[in-house]
């Protein structure tokens, strides 16, 4: 079953990523969701737009690049595949989250603490199912 989840939550990252791509061009919802990331206000609406939406496609590249890692070490776990699929979350997430609180983005905290916890119960579930090296 962990397996199916975090080929599921991959596959949500490519959605997503697309999403955040389309974001620059889907200006009735710009404020909403700028409101949303920024409740006290922001100066400069047109660069975080761009910015959120550039983001997209990394996120996109990872979900593709997370599935396949997953996919990988579903055919052939080994000790090394997982350390660096954990390795992957534990760069990512402290990095992302520290950025989100110094930018006053707690949302992204939230959801950040959220998912890395999902994903490590998910990967060490996966791996005790495994059982590599």
């Amino acid at each position: 079953m962990p397996i199916k989840l975090l080929k599921l939550i991959a596959i949500m990252h490519v959605g997503a990523g697309l999403l955040l791509s389309a974001f620059i061009f889907i200006t009735p919802i710009h404020s909403f969701l700028l409101n949303l990331l920024y409740p006290n206000g922001s100066t400069n609406t047109e660069q975080i737009v761009f910015w959120i939406s550039i983001l997209g496609p990394t996120i996109a590249s990872w979900g593709v690049l997370f599935y396949s890692a997953i996919a990988s070490y579903e055919v052939h776990p080994s000790k090394q595949s997982f350390n660096f699929l954990v390795a992957s979350v534990l760069i990512w997430a402290p990095i992302d989250s520290a950025l989100c609180l110094y930018n006053g983005i707690y949302l992204g905290v939230i959801g950040n603490s959220f998912i890395l916890v999902l994903l490590l119960v998910l990967l060490y579930r996966l791996k005790a199912e495994s059982n590599p090296n």
